[in-house]
């Protein structure tokens, strides 16, 4: 798994579902039957068991596939269980060295990547919680054209008590390349509102009180 993997959610889908999915998944895994002490089994028995957890753990990462496809469409995450590692656990045999540590081990793997999801996910839940108030996209024009978000009275515009400005990652990757259009004008325009926003936001994006206005950039 990409170490800046993230969950991205259907449009019918909560944070909150989709935790409880990931956590659901996560607790199965670490259900599966894992390694036992399996001195003076039978090679018959060795083959039974080996098969019984290779059974298992394709169940496992199916039925995976298929609850993760609730709460996403993210090819990349739907396919989270489908690694290298998998299809060299759907050919083990008795004779495969080490095969149920193996096997152990990339459930291991896949634990620590479905609790990276989970964490990360409850994470961007609490920072939205820590911002409440009637959510404003701020586009590229807006940004780039009228005034700096702190110098509107966003309350009266919106017409609501609480206001959370959200600026976009696209729309700040268009304002960073409005730096290079031809327009000398766009390109000036560009290079000062951009120092300018980051500064209405906090570290890594996080939302921010400032003026009675919180901001977030996502």
């Amino acid at each position: 798994m990409r170490p800046d993997l993230r969950l991205s959610l259907r449009i019918d889908t909560s944070p909150e579902q989709a935790i409880e999915t990931l956590e659901a998944r996560i607790m199965a895994a670490r259900n599966l039957p894992g390694s036992v002490s399996r001195g003076g089994f039978s090679d018959e028995a060795e083959a039974t068991y080996l098969q019984r957890r290779q059974a298992d753990y394709l169940d496992w990462a199916e039925v995976t596939e298929g609850q993760l496809g609730n709460v996403t469409n993210d090819h990349e995450v739907l396919t989270l269980a489908y690694t290298p590692a998998y299809y060299a656990i759907r050919q083990l045999d008795p004779s495969s060295p080490r095969a149920v540590a193996f096997l152990d081990s990339e459930r291991a793997r896949q634990v620590s990547a479905l609790e990276a999801l989970r964490d990360d996910l409850k994470r961007r839940l609490e920072r939205a919680r820590a911002a409440p108030g009637a959510i404003t996209l701020l586009d590229t024009n807006v940004l780039l054209h009228h005034q700096l978000p702190d110098s509107v009275a966003w309350r009266e515009v919106v017409g609501q008590e609480s206001v959370r400005l959200v600026i976009p990652l696209r729309v700040i990757e268009e304002l960073d390349a409005k730096k290079y259009t031809e327009s000398e004008r766009l390109r000036r325009r560009a290079r000062e509102r951009l120092p300018k926003l980051y500064a209405l936001v906090g570290a890594g994006g996080a939302p921010i009180n400032a003026g009675g206005h919180r901001r977030s950039c996502r």
